[in-house]
């Protein structure tokens, strides 16, 4: 092997180039995907409550929500405070009584306490 100690392509006679491939070409403007706009079909209002209810489980007048003067609600379930039996009734009970999904009625507060807080998505 003749010429340097790199070895023998670096030591040819034949002149090195650099070779330069774009990764990526664009034949003109890049725009972003077009995405179809979605028009509301009505007003989009947003509304979220907190409330705070007084749960009394193992009820017989349940299930049953009391409004009194004041706007404080007393819900009456029949399943016990055990395993969140009565916190998943009460769920159910105030998402029926607001007219929206179970899913949109979280506990926040209270879980084992008679007195709860509950957040409303509406």
């Amino acid at each position: 092997m003749r010429g340097s100690p790199t070895g023998p392509i670096a030591s040819s006679s034949v002149p090195q180039q650099s070779l330069t491939v774009p990764l990526f070409a664009p034949s003109g403007p890049i725009s972003p995907p077009s995405v179809p706009k979605l028009e509301p079909s009505g007003p989009i209002i947003a509304s979220v409550d907190d409330i705070v209810v007084t749960v009394k489980p193992n009820s017989r007048k349940g299930p049953l929500v009391e409004v009194a003067g004041d706007g404080a609600l007393t819900i009456f379930v029949r399943e016990p405070a055990t395993e969140g039996k009565a916190n998943a009734a009460v769920a159910l009970l105030l998402a029926r009584h607001f007219g929206v999904s179970k899913s949109r009625v979280v506990l926040t507060g209270g879980a084992t306490a008679r007195t709860k807080r509950f957040r409303i998505d509406r």
